[in-house]
C-alpha cells in the first residue's frame, strides 16, 4: 500500500474536534468513480494481447467524508449569511474547525441545486475560498475541504473557473500538485486544474508552470499506469494543434498509449482507467501526423480489443470516439489501419449491447461513421462499413433515440446515414432503402426537434434524390461535420464527497475496500 503523509504543523487547541481530517484523509487516495476498482499494473508486455495481468497492488479507497460539524443541526442558511459568516471567521482568524463547519456547509448548499450555488457566487463564496486556499497551502492545514469546494464552483459555473485562473490561484494549484502534504491533495488539486483548463490561453498559462515537466516526473515515478484522472487532465490540456504537438515531443504520446494498453491487461480492467486513456488519444489525435503517431504507438490494436468485448457504455463510447478522431479527410493509410484491426466490426457491435438507457455511445458511434466515409474516397471502406453490417447498427437505435428524446444522437446517426449514403455508390444507397432506412429516417425528423428533421431530410436527400440534390445534402453534411479536434470537453466528478454525521464530531472515512493506483 502506497502511504500519504500527513502535515506535521500542530493544530490549535480549538481545532480539536478535527484534529483527525488529515491522518484520516490520508490512509487512500479517492477515486472519482462511484462503482468502480482501480488495480495498478507492474508488468509491461512488449506487444499488446488480450492476456490478463495479474500482476497488481490493491490500495484502500474512500470515497465519502464524514465530517462533523458544531452546526449540524442547525438548517442551511441563506448563501449570504453563509458566505458573510465564513468571511468574518476567516478575517478574525478564529477557530480553524469553525471555518470548516462553514465549509461543509457551503459544500451542501452548492451541490443541491444550481440555484443555491449561483446565489452563493454573487454573495463572494470563491474569491473567499481562493483567498483560504492560498493560507491553508501555506500552513498545510484542511487544504482539502477548500479544494472541494473550490472545484464544486468550477465545475458548475465557468465565470467561477475563469475567476480561480485569472487570480493566479493556478499557481497554488500546481504547487499543491507537485509538493503535496498528501495524497488527497494532489488529486484534488489536479482535479481543480482540469476544471479551469477550458481555454487554449488557460491551457497555454498552465504549460508555462511548467506542468507537462511534473506530470513527467509524477509518471516516472508511478510507472506505466497513471491514475486516471491525471490522464483526463493530460486529455483536457490538449486544446490546440500546437499545444497536442508540444506534448508528443516530450512523449506522452507514448505515456497515452502504454497507459491504455497496460490497464487494459489488468485481470479486471477498470473502466475509468481505460476511458481515461481513450479520451486522451481522442483528444491528441488533431492532426494525420499525431494520429499516425498514436498508431504506431498501438493504440489501434486496444481501442479494436475494447470495441470487440466490452460491455460498458463509457468505454464503448470513448472507444469510437477515439476511432473518430483518429482519421481525418483523405487519411486513407490511417483508415487501412483501423479496418486490418476489424475496427468496422467492432463498431457495428456498438449499438447491440448497449443497455437501453446509456445513449450516448451512440452519438459517438455516429461520429466515428462519418469519420470513416469521409476518410478515403473510394469506395472500398464504405463497402467495408456495410459488410460489417454498419447499416443495421446505423438505423436500429433511431427509435430508442425518439424515445428518449436525444436530439444529438439523432443528428449524428442521420448525418452518417447522409455521408454513407451519398458518396457510398448505388449499392450502399440500395442496402439503405432495403433495411427500411427512408421510413425510419422520415419518422425520426417528424418527430424530433427542428436540427433532428434537418439532419434526417438530408439523409433522406442523399440516398433517393438525384445526382445533384444528392451532392448538395452530402456538401451540407460535410460542412456540418466538427473537424477540428472532434472530441468533446470531458470534466469528472470530484473525487470525493462529504457528509455530515450528527452523533459525533470524529472526523471518519469510509471502510469500503477497491482497487486503486494512487499517487506517490
Amino acid at each position: 500500500m502506497i502511504d500519504g503523509h500527513s502535515s506535521d504543523q500542530p493544530l490549535t487547541p480549538q481545532s480539536a474536534p478535527f484534529t483527525n481530517v488529515e491522518s484520516d484523509f490520508v490512509r487512500a487516495l479517492p477515486t472519482f468513480a462511484k462503482d468502480e476498482n482501480f488495480r495498478w499494473s507492474e508488468a509491461a508486455q512488449e506487444e499488446y494481447s488480450p492476456q490478463p495481468s495479474t500482476s497488481a497492488h490493491w490500495h484502500y479507497i474512500s470515497r465519502q467524508f464524514t465530517f462533523a460539524s458544531p452546526h449540524s443541526a442547525i438548517a442551511l442558511p441563506s448563501a449570504i449569511h453563509l458566505v458573510h459568516a465564513l468571511q468574518t471567521e476567516v478575517k478574525e482568524g478564529r477557530k480553524k474547525g469553525s471555518v470548516d463547519g462553514y465549509l461543509v456547509k457551503m459544500y451542501e448548499m452548492a451541490t443541491d441545486s444550481e440555484k443555491e450555488l449561483f446565489k452563493l457566487v454573487n454573495a463572494g463564496a470563491v474569491p473567499t475560498l481562493i483567498h483560504l486556499l492560498k493560507v491553508r497551502a501555506a500552513e498545510q492545514y484542511g487544504v482539502e475541504i477548500v479544494l472541494i469546494n473550490l472545484g464544486t464552483f468550477a465545475a458548475r459555473d465557468p465565470i467561477s473557473a475563469n475567476a480561480i485562473h485569472r487570480t493566479g490561484t493556478a499557481i497554488t494549484l500546481v504547487e499543491l500538485f507537485n509538493s503535496p502534504p498528501t495524497d488527497v491533495v494532489q488529486t484534488l488539486a489536479i482535479w481543480c486544474l482540469t476544471l479551469i483548463c477550458r481555454s487554449a490561453e488557460v491551457a497555454n498559462s498552465l504549460i508555462k508552470l511548467n506542468i507537462a515537466s511534473i506530470l513527467v516526473r509524477v509518471q516516472a515515478r508511478i510507472g506505466p499506469i497513471m491514475p486516471a484522472i491525471s490522464i483526463f487532465f493530460l486529455g483536457t490540456l490538449i486544446r490546440s494543434d500546437s499545444l497536442a504537438e508540444f506534448l508528443v515531443s516530450l512523449g506522452f504520446a507514448q505515456t497515452i498509449c502504454t497507459h491504455l494498453r497496460q490497464c487494459s491487461e489488468l485481470y479486471v480492467p477498470n473502466p475509468e482507467s481505460v476511458s481515461a486513456g481513450l479520451y486522451a488519444v481522442a483528444r491528441m489525435s488533431r492532426s494525420i501526423p499525431l494520429a499516425k503517431t498514436l498508431a504506431k504507438n498501438g493504440c489501434v490494436e486496444v481501442i479494436a480489443h475494447h470495441l470487440k468485448t466490452s460491455t460498458d457504455p463509457e468505454v464503448l463510447h470513448w472507444s469510437a470516439r477515439a476511432v473518430g478522431c483518429l482519421m481525418k479527410p483523405n487519411s486513407s493509410d490511417l483508415v487501412k489501419i483501423l479496418l486490418d484491426a476489424d475496427i468496422a466490426k467492432g463498431l457495428a457491435r456498438l449499438p447491440t449491447v448497449l443497455p437501453p438507457e446509456s445513449l450516448h455511445p451512440l452519438e459517438s458511434f455516429g461520429f466515428a461513421i462519418q469519420r470513416f466515409s469521409c476518410a478515403e474516397w473510394g469506395s472500398s471502406t464504405r463497402k467495408a462499413l456495410v459488410e460489417a453490417g454498419v447499416v443495421d447498427s446505423l438505423l436500429a437505435p433511431f427509435r430508442p433515440a425518439v424515445d428518449e428524446r436525444r436530439h444529438n444522437v439523432h443528428v449524428e446517426l442521420a448525418l452518417a446515414v447522409c455521408l454513407l449514403g451519398g458518396v457510398g455508390g448505388s449499392s450502399i444507397r440500395k442496402e439503405i432503402v432495403n433495411a427500411g432506412g427512408i421510413e425510419i429516417l422520415k419518422s425520426a425528423g417528424a418527430a424530433g426537434s427542428p436540427d433532428v428533421t434537418k439532419a434526417c431530410n438530408m439523409a433522406v436527400s442523399s440516398i433517393t434524390g438525384n445526382l445533384f440534390s444528392r451532392s448538395v445534402a452530402t456538401a451540407k453534411a460535410a460542412m456540418a461535420h466538427k473537424w477540428s479536434g472532434g472530441c468533446p470537453d470531458y470534466y469528472t466528478e470530484c473525487p470525493l464527497t462529504i457528509t455530515e454525521e450528527q452523533d459525533s464530531r470524529k472526523c471518519m472515512m469510509c471502510t469500503e475496500i477497491c482497487g486503486a493506483g494512487g499517487f506517490v
